[in-house]
């Protein structure tokens, strides 16, 4: 295949690729040392700091987002430049070929360094704490003591969004269950999901507390953000039981969990307000098992199956519709939006109100993710529109980066501005250090209407997303619109950092755990040590093998045969990879 001139290809935002999956690696390094519930991350430091909980939101809310439009935009370069046949033979040997290989040695091997960081122990709980540590740890004196001082009996805990009667059914403290219910807790409270504390019951098989609950006017037909009644997760599959479990914190034993729920299913069915399925025969089961499918294909499309590895299936999705996009717009031989529609703030007037929709259905601070086979429609739309947003801005030609124009002005209102306001409408709470500084502008606001809020707040993250994206595309252009060797050396090991990090992250944060320094020695300390040991392996083992050239295209070794020729030519690779990486 032909080559492109060196001039032609853009570094600002091949940097601009690199930086986005590095700060991956930051991100998770900060994970451990913020407040969130037990079980969340294999490893949690006792030095924890909510500023740790701000900077993982304020990257998330863009990094992923600013991701998939730059490989939409080298998607349309390599489609332009080679055609459509090129285009999906890269993507196949730079993105599927390093995903299935993922899914069988990194995929594996984090699990494997999780359970061990892990050891499949509960982190003890302090019932002093708040009201639903009480809860979780089953302390009944603990738990009167924080509802008499002012707790809320059916407020939601900041980091998985769940009522007391909830946290206790995780853990199956059925005195603590029937406490708050005598108290007056409220059955049909909804969760961070939409669900209730017989959604969780149910879930988990704990029988007893689903009768209490049941006694005590809890609904059976109410559904979760999911579509789920209370009846039908207890056709979840155990993998998928494991996984949460984890995540909530509780060691369940799958006997019980069977048995279990074989209970609670014979109390709905035989309760007088369950409401059956339109099919009598299929009463009982979930809605894909009324559909007619399989439990196994259930529990396979719900279980994690990609992790950390989920945007490349992402980007294998997204480019078969960029297929179909390239071959309707060969035919009518399209070529892109008009420049005024794409280049000038004109395009926030449609971009903005697109990407609100299915921020909409996120609850939290930024994006969702998805790690099954099949990920929702509101996700894959939501990154689909930064996807192709990039490949029409390709076509647009902006040599100049007039889209990034003004980032020294857009990028602080962005960050001092916008974030903290989508940060206390997501949250309602502050992130350090905003809280002293719009604490008094917000404290007395209150938006009564739920639906208005929740507008306000996908405009918000929704422009602060498009924001961050463009005022850094300005940044990186302004530094690295020409090729420097170093950082094109860091773009070119980004993806082997990212696929292999979080394996290595875990046992250098298990190992730093322990240590008596402070929290952010142990952040930057975890960046560098596991980013310099994995520069050492890409060196070494990656660079010059077949698994670079898988990654990154085919490179000389200094001094080797063809290195004089690739230096007058001015190029690094011998294959196509010296243009177009994969986007990873």
């Amino acid at each position: 295949m032909p080559e492109l001139a060196p001039n032609e290809r853009r570094h600002d935002l091949d940097a601009l690729r690199a930086f986005a999956m590095l700060l991956g690696i930051a991100l998770h390094a900060a994970m451990v040392y913020l407040p969130m519930a037990p079980g969340a991350w294999p490893v949690q430091d006792a030095n924890q700091h909510a500023i740790y909980g701000s900077f993982v939101s304020a990257v998330h809310g863009f990094r992923m987002p600013l991701f998939f439009l730059v490989s939409g935009f080298f998607t349309a370069m390599l489609w332009r430049k080679r055609g459509l046949a090129a285009l999906l033979w890269h993507r196949f040997r730079r993105i599927f070929l390093p995903l299935l290989l993922g899914m069988i040695t990194i995929v594996p091997a984090m699990w494997w360094a999780m359970s061990y960081v892990k050891e499949d122990r509960l982190d003890p709980v302090d019932p002093t704490a708040d009201v639903w540590s009480a809860a979780r740890a089953g302390d009944v004196g603990w738990l009167r003591k924080h509802l008499s001082g002012g707790a809320d009996i059916d407020g939601l805990d900041a980091a998985l969004k769940s009522t007391p009667l909830t946290t206790a059914t995780f853990t199956g403290q059925t005195e603590v269950v029937a406490t708050l219910l005598k108290l007056g807790a409220d059955p049909n409270i909804r969760n961070g999901d939409d669900g209730t504390v017989l959604h969780a019951a149910a879930f988990f098989g704990r029988d007893k507390i689903a009768k209490l609950l049941i006694d005590h006017g809890a609904d059976l037909n109410i559904q979760n953000r999911h579509g789920e009644t209370p009846l039908d997760t207890t056709v979840h599959g155990w993998p998928v039981v494991e996984h949460i479990a984890r995540i909530v914190q509780c060691v369940p034993d799958q006997e019980q969990v069977t048995q279990g729920r074989e209970v609670v299913v014979g109390l709905i069915k035989n309760h007088p307000d369950w409401q059956p399925p339109a099919d009598e025969e299929t009463a009982g089961a979930s809605a894909a098992e009324s559909a007619g499918t399989p439990a196994w294909f259930r529990t396979a499309t719900e279980f994690p199956l990609f992790h950390h590895l989920w945007f490349l299936w992402f980007l294998c999705i997204l480019i078969a519709a960029f297929a179909l996009y390239a071959v309707i717009a060969d035919a009518v031989g399209w070529q892109g939006l008009p420049r005024w529609l794409m280049l000038t703030p004109v395009c926030l007037l449609w971009l903005i109100p697109l990407t609100i929709w299915p921020q909409w259905f996120m609850a939290r601070f930024g994006p969702d993710t998805s790690t099954v086979l099949l990920p929702p429609a509101r996700i894959l739309l939501y990154y689909a529109i930064f996807f192709f947003f990039g490949a029409l801005y390709f076509d647009s030609k902006d040599t100049a980066a007039r889209i990034g124009r003004g980032w020294f002005v857009v990028l602080p209102v962005a960050l001092l501005v916008l974030f903290p306001c989508g940060y206390w409408l997501t949250y309602s709470r502050w992130p350090a250090p905003f809280d002293i500084v719009y604490g008094r502008l917000f404290s007395e606001t209150a938006i009564k209407a739920e639906w208005l809020r929740d507008l306000l707040r996908s405009a918000i993250l929704a422009t602060y997303a498009w924001l961050m994206t463009f005022s850094l595309m300005g940044l990186f252009h302004w530094m690295l619109r020409r090729e420097n060797p170093t950082v094109r050396y860091f773009s070119d090991a980004s993806y082997w950092l990212y696929l292999t990090h979080l394996p290595t992250l875990f046992f250098i944060q298990f190992w730093l755990k322990p240590l008596p320094l402070p929290a952010f020695v142990k952040f930057v300390l975890a960046c560098l040590v596991c980013t310099g040991f994995l520069l050492v392996l890409y060196q070494y083992l990656v660079r010059y093998t077949w698994i670079g050239w898988l990654l990154n295209g085919r490179k000389a070794r200094p001094g080797g045969a063809n290195s004089t020729e690739r230096t007058a030519t001015g190029l690094e690779v011998a294959d196509e990879g010296s243009v177009v990486r994969a986007e990873a």
